[in-house]
Parts: C-alpha cells; structure tokens; sequence
C-alpha cells in the first residue's frame, strides 16, 4: 500500500517524496492541518505534535 493510498490522495497528481515533502515543511512550521485540494476532492490531514517526554537525551551506551 502506497502513501497516497494511506493519507486518501489517489486523485491528486503528487509522488510520495512531495507529499512527505509537505507534511515535513509544515511540521517545521507548526501547522496542526494540511489541506490538498484539486477539482474532484479535498483532503485535510491533522499532524499531531510528538512528545519527547519519557525518552531519554542522554546516550548511555550499549550493553550486550
């Protein structure tokens, strides 16, 4: 299954590279929706913020 199946975007005429293009410029913008439109079909998708809390910043190394 392809990304533009996943996000609903078969009718609009973008690579997965553009739409993963889109959703990371406006990640970096903090836009909470993204909105493709074409004459037949309008989709929004929500990006949700994630949350660093819980993980860990510091490298504690690897043990085996």
């Amino acid at each position: 299954m392809s990304l533009k199946e996943l996000l609903g975007l078969e009718a609009f005429d973008l690579s997965d590279v553009e739409i993963i293009t889109k959703i990371t410029e406006a990640r970096r913008n903090n836009i909470e929706f993204l909105e493709f439109t074409s004459n037949k079909k309008k989709v929004s998708i929500r990006l949700i913020k994630n949350s660093n809390e819980g993980q860990k910043e510091e490298y504690f190394g690897w043990y085996g």
